[in-house]
């Protein structure tokens, strides 16, 4: 098993570096196709000035916030413009899709772009320039994938069959802006240069960042863990009492069988990336926190749950899911080296850094900029800040406290300290 499994790695990464040696030509197809799909798409109905302007903005301020993480301006303007382009990529599925929809769709990029991004920098400070853009897709590809499917199964669960065209829109939306988000960002970042003032600023950068996110990394630590875990707990029952409304009266909502088919698709995708069930069950805990919290706030502030909101709904939610793959995967290629599960998951926080949380900031600045327009859009930008927290901090800490209340089995060897 293992074996077959090098060897998949291997053609993978040997079809990675045939890509990216064509890099240029890869590049300028994927503008190409950005540039044909918004030709398709806008030829006849072009978007009002000030959404163009807002827009503009929004690319802006996420450019300027990849700046303030990554010390680099290319890098910057390629992260904030690639899933962008994504979505002119898809405009003809756009028709029908609100602001809101949009921007969501929008943050769930970004932040695949953002991890990308960070990935790609943290490789080239740690291994230098050649490759890291490669491998940094090759390390993200799994996760997006996954993510992308994720998404498509809830829209598909929740929305197709009363609006089958508006669920194919959105879903087509969705996965073009992961994948331009992924692979514009490495291939673009394939074609820039990284310079020696880079590297000082952003090595300077890490080691004061690492010294200020260490204590988030305690969450890995059974006392804080149980806390952390205690905590989302009293949140998913006040959210239940909040959204009790929505799950008992509403129509779009109140259906327990496709509720339960979404936890199963969530629990057993996130276990095909972790190959742990604990950190899936884990990750299916946070996501029904997220959204129990999500239904409350709907509640609160609209009164009511439509169509628009399940779109919206399914971009955040994989949003948050997202970053809890990339953990779950990067945990468990440190236990693969020999890492016990503990220490994996403090490993790969320690690793992904500011990354996510960057990503999470800049996809709530893009939203909350368009409250000039739509001030409904607030909700959007606090139910990103919502899945930030439930992938960056809920699921590792619910992880962490399933160990505590069902250990793990350990050799004897383990329990003796020789292995």
């Amino acid at each position: 098993m293992q074996g077959s499994q090098t060897a998949a790695q291997g053609a993978a990464l040997a079809i990675l570096t045939f890509l990216f040696r064509l890099r240029w030509a890869i590049a300028v197809l994927l503008i190409l196709g950005s540039a044909a799909g918004g030709y398709a798409g806008f030829r006849h109905a072009v978007p009002a000035p000030n959404v163009l302007l807002l827009a503009g903005a929004s690319a802006l301020l996420t450019a300027w916030v990849g700046f303030v993480h990554f010390r680099h301006v290319g890098l910057a303007i390629i992260t904030a413009l690639a899933p962008l382009l994504g979505m002119i990529a898809a405009s003809l599925a756009g028709h029908g899709l609100g602001a809101a929809d949009l921007l969501a769709i929008y943050g769930l990029g970004y932040i695949a772009a953002g991890l990308a991004g960070g990935e790609t920098v943290r490789r080239v400070l740690s291994d230098g320039v050649e490759g890291a853009a490669k491998f940094s897709l090759a390390r993200l590809l799994a996760p997006c994938a996954v993510t992308g499917i994720a998404g498509e199964a809830v829209l598909a669960l929740w929305l197709f069959r009363a609006a089958p065209s508006l669920s194919l829109h959105a879903a087509a939306m969705l996965v073009a802006s992961i994948a331009y988000g992924l692979v514009g960002t490495t291939f673009g970042a394939s074609l820039l240069p990284f310079g020696e003032s880079f590297h000082t600023a952003a090595n300077r950068l890490r080691e004061s960042r690492e010294r200020l996110l260490r204590p988030l990394t305690a969450i890995v630590e059974g006392r804080w863990a149980l806390s952390v875990a205690g905590i989302a707990l009293v949140l998913a029952v006040l959210g239940w009492f909040g959204a009790a409304p929505f799950l008992t009266h509403g129509a779009l909502v109140s259906k327990p069988a496709i509720w339960g088919a979404s936890a199963l698709v969530a629990f057993l995708l996130a276990f095909a990336v972790a190959r742990d069930w604990r950190e899936a069950l884990a990750a299916t805990l946070a996501l029904a926190t997220f959204t129990l919290l999500a239904l409350w706030l709907w509640g609160a502030t609209a009164g009511r749950f439509s169509q628009a909101a399940l779109i919206e709904y399914a971009a955040v939610s994989a949003a948050a899911y997202l970053p809890m793959l990339v953990i779950m995967g990067g945990s468990r290629r440190f236990q693969a080296s020999g890492d016990v599960h503990a220490v994996a998951r403090l490993r790969i926080l320690e690793e992904i850094g500011a990354v996510p949380y960057f990503a999470v900031a800049a996809a709530v600045l893009a939203v909350l900029l368009w409250m000039i327009l739509h001030g409904s859009v607030g909700v959007l930008a606090v139910m990103f800040l919502l899945g930030g927290g439930a992938a960056i901090v809920v699921q590792p800490a619910i992880a962490t406290a399933l160990e505590w209340f069902i250990p793990r089995r350990r050799s004897v060897n383990q329990l003796y300290g020789r292995g």
